[in-house]
């Protein structure tokens, strides 16, 4: 069976001197990632001066196409795989008006902060799942994806929920290869199928964000929220 396309993350980034030195090196490196602080981090895991990092991540609905259409437009800057020229330093303006015009969203590291209360609640939020009035208590984030994924697929079917969810698959080899590879362990079995939870909570409500809007029939029963 062919992979399906996936939602992921284009990123623009660079070297630099951990001491602060200005590298003769002006190229940057545009690719793809489904987890920009994991991808950053394993390029910098060496005790060389010289680390990597992300200058700017965007999330876009088919990371492989969209590196794709970008490397083919900087096809002429192209210094090595996925690194181009940048001495002109225009490099990041020019990847940034092209995500702006194809409508990607910008990503923002989560800063984690503790809010002055009894309890430390992260500022963060927590994920809230109402249905048909009754608010639904899970221990692990995860449990909320795997509660609303029943939910939704009691409405309209495993086989219309697979076609309209990259995070969710009947089998678990149907899904993309940077899922296998890289969060394996979060892929919970609900049902017969599977199920991708990987992510933070912020991104968990997300992914249930946007499927609910895929099923209005089920609005009017389950209301999903950050708190």
């Amino acid at each position: 069976m062919e992979k399906k396309s996936t939602e992921g993350y284009v990123y623009i980034g660079e070297h630099y001197d951990s001491a602060g030195r200005p590298l003769a090196l002006s190229d940057k490196k545009i690719g793809f990632t489904i987890d920009p602080p994991s991808r950053e981090n394993s390029w910098s895991k060496t005790k060389s001066p010289y680390l990597y990092r992300h200058i700017k991540s965007y999330l876009v609905d088919d990371m492989f196409r969209v590196e794709k259409l970008l490397h083919a437009i900087l096809d002429s800057r192209n210094t090595n795989g996925e690194w181009f020229e940048d001495n002109q330093n225009t490099l990041v303006d020019d990847f940034t008006k092209f995500m702006e015009i194809y409508g990607g969203i910008l990503y923002e590291p989560e800063v984690k902060s503790v809010e002055k209360s009894s309890n430390n609640i992260s500022s963060f939020g927590n994920i809230v799942l109402i249905d048909d009035g009754e608010q639904k208590t899970f221990k692990y984030d995860y449990e909320y994806i795997t509660y609303f994924v029943r939910r939704i697929v009691e409405k309209v079917g495993i086989d219309e929920v697979v076609q309209e969810n990259i995070w969710i698959c009947k089998k678990m080899e149907d899904f993309p290869d940077v899922y296998l590879n890289n969060y394996k362990s979060a892929i919970k079995e609900v049902d017969g199928y599977f199920v991708c939870t990987w992510g933070n909570k912020r991104q968990k409500f997300e992914m249930m964000r946007k499927s609910l809007e895929l099923v209005p029939e089920l609005c009017d029963e389950l209301v999903l929220k950050m708190e």
